[in-house]
């Protein structure tokens, strides 16, 4: 990722195309589950070649976010609303191991996708709480629109009080991210996915704690 950011640097002339590239490299890599020490790394190059100030503060407050959700870090707390727009804070939902795993109604795919893999998660570990959570900032009955017409209940599943800010707060992207916590709130992966075939060895950690 030094490399090809060195490479934008040399060949792009364009300084507005230059920083989009430079930028897209920078935050492609602060989202592959790389290390603070990694990520720290690839900041101090992107802030030596850029020459874009707001992309250059975004950059710092995005992996300050990604190294305050470093696993044995308490998670964040932000707020979230039921099906009948109750809020809870999300310590309140962690009582034991716990996935938070995240939905779009404009990303039908992942939508149904993610619900269905769930399903199945739900059946064999009983032991792990699922926390479902919508991130639209739109219409608040459309979510509960898509669950329902997709045959989905409303059991544990909420959105966000605040979208724009939870989803700084957390460094939601991309959407298919999933969040595991102890019982206590501490975070064992902030960058997990459900998709992958490590995932339930994942799971079977968290209950043996």
């Amino acid at each position: 990722n030094i490399t090809k950011m060195k490479v934008i640097d040399r060949l792009v002339q364009n300084d507005k195309l230059k920083n989009n590239l430079l930028a897209d490299t920078a935050f492609r890599f602060f989202n592959s589950g790389a290390s603070v020490q990694e990520n720290s790394i690839v900041l101090s190059e992107f802030l030596t070649l850029s020459t874009d100030e707001y992309q250059k503060e975004r950059s710092i407050s995005y992996t300050n976010t990604l190294q305050n959700l470093e696993p044995g870090n308490a998670l964040p707390n932000v707020t979230l609303l039921d099906a009948k727009n109750k809020p809870y804070n999300i310590t309140e939902l962690i009582k034991k191991p716990t996935v938070i795993y995240f939905w779009s109604y404009t990303i039908k795919r992942h939508f149904k996708d993610s619900h269905q893999k769930i399903a199945e998660l739900k059946k064999k570990y009983p032991e792990v709480n699922f926390v479902s959570i919508n991130i639209n900032n739109g219409n608040p009955k459309f979510w509960i629109s898509s669950l329902k017409q997709s045959g989905f209940g409303l059991l544990g599943e909420y959105r966000f009080a605040n979208p724009d800010k939870a989803k700084e707060t957390w460094a939601l992207y991309p959407i298919n991210k999933v969040i595991l916590t102890d019982g206590k709130g501490i975070i064992e992966d902030s960058n997990a996915n459900m998709f992958n075939i490590l995932f339930e060895e994942k799971l079977l950690g968290l209950i043996s704690r």
